[in-house]
């Protein structure tokens, strides 16, 4: 029997290689002047000044360009030691960081959907999803090298690792792994705090109904979140001018996500929630931290929105799972059809397309028709460098 999927895999092996390439060229000819993280000039400012010796844990005591503490300056001090020891320009360090930045989450990404799909091209669907997927707005999860996305990567792979591997996540672990993402972010270690928190707990008294009660209630928490925004409630946190900028309404995270996913929420994400509910513990997890972080982010709170950095990767999980349904699907339905005709099967082994049978079936009806392919291409082949003016 022929398999489609490992064909499958080494296509979506090969688009990622492609785009890393791609972003690569683009950072490598593209001046450092021609800047799309404009929080750069922030942290470079701040970072001036942990290297001038002014240091503090409140940013706004090191530098007047912050007006809020949302995290230490744990990031900025790690940037600011190999500044001062090999005498980095730091406007091109940020710039060739944010590359390295992108890959770490798309291998995360990928280390991610191997875990929870038990196969690697799963977990390539899953970083290619992670690759081409960018919140623009407020996130900026993949393409911005901040502290907030730092927190997220890093959030998301610890949930994902002690959901896979359960009997790892002992009491010194969990507060490692919670003082770990704090460092980075103050809210969006709050927020993982309480969802490794649930997760621990969950693990701990082995309940099933337990399981599903956290999935079901954050579910319901979606929902009434909302509905709270589009009823357009505001609930302003700060006292900043342009808190209540960062606040939306249901009409305008609507718009917001079909900016990022298309139509790819509506499509993949009832299969991929259907094909995780039928898997082991992790599977429902995985939902449950879905539901959860996607209702935290669209709270009517100012600067709900960053929690996203760490649920954009299980929305991405959601996806890659319905993609893989219908994969699947197709799979299972032709591949023992197509696998009967051996002679076939050789013509197909010469053409070098033997893995896509689906598709080689559906546009050439029958054998003799491929046979007919086959002598026009071995006559044009041998006509072409036989030919003097060809070599």
């Amino acid at each position: 029997m022929i398999k489609i999927k490992e064909t499958i895999k080494e296509i979506f092996l090969l688009i990622i290689l492609v785009l890393a390439s791609f972003f690569f060229l683009y950072r490598a000819k593209t001046p450092i002047a021609y800047i799309t993280n404009w929080d750069w000039l922030h942290h470079i400012s701040l970072i001036r000044q942990i290297i001038n010796g002014k240091f503090n844990l409140l940013l706004t005591n090191i530098s007047d360009t912050f007006t809020v503490n949302s995290y230490p300056p744990v990031f900025h001090l790690l940037i600011s030691i190999p500044t001062v020891i090999f005498r980095f320009n730091l406007l091109r360090l940020f710039w060739w960081l944010e590359l390295f930045h992108y890959l770490f989450t798309t291998f995360v990404s990928y280390w991610m959907g191997r875990q929870i799909f038990k196969q690697r091209w799963g977990g390539l669907i899953t970083a290619l999803l992670s690759m081409l997927i960018f919140e623009s707005t407020v996130v900026y999860t993949n393409l911005f090298l901040l502290p907030q996305t730092i927190a997220g990567v890093f959030g998301a792979l610890f949930l994902i690792y002690f959901i896979a591997n359960p009997l790892k996540l002992s009491i010194w672990k969990f507060i490692s792994s919670v003082i770990f993402v704090l460092m980075f972010h103050y809210l969006i270690g709050i927020i993982y705090l309480l969802l490794i928190s649930l997760i621990y707990f969950n693990f701990k008294i082995k309940s099933v109904k337990f399981n599903k009660l956290l999935m079901f209630c954050s579910a319901f928490f979606l929902i009434i979140s909302f509905i709270l925004a589009l009823f357009n409630q505001k609930i302003v946190l700060s006292n900043r001018p342009d808190a209540q900028h960062f606040i939306y309404n249901g009409q305008q995270l609507i718009t917001l996500f079909n900016q990022w996913y298309g139509f790819l929420p509506l499509v993949f994400i009832p299969l991929g929630i259907y094909k995780l509910i039928k898997k082991d513990h992790y599977g429902k997890l995985v939902i449950f931290l879905f539901f959860l972080t996607g209702a935290l982010s669209i709270l009517p709170f100012s600067y709900s929105l960053k929690i996203y950095v760490l649920g954009r990767y299980f929305t991405n999980l959601i996806i890659a799972g319905g993609i893989l349904k219908i994969i699947e699907n197709i799979n299972q339905k032709y591949i023992q059809i197509l696998a009967n005709s051996k002679k076939e099967e050789q013509l197909l082994k010469k053409l070098g397309l033997f893995r896509f049978r689906t598709l080689t079936n559906i546009i050439y009806k029958s054998t003799s028709k491929i046979e007919e392919l086959l002598a026009k291409y071995d006559h044009f082949y041998y006509t072409y460098w036989d030919s003097d003016e060809n070599i």
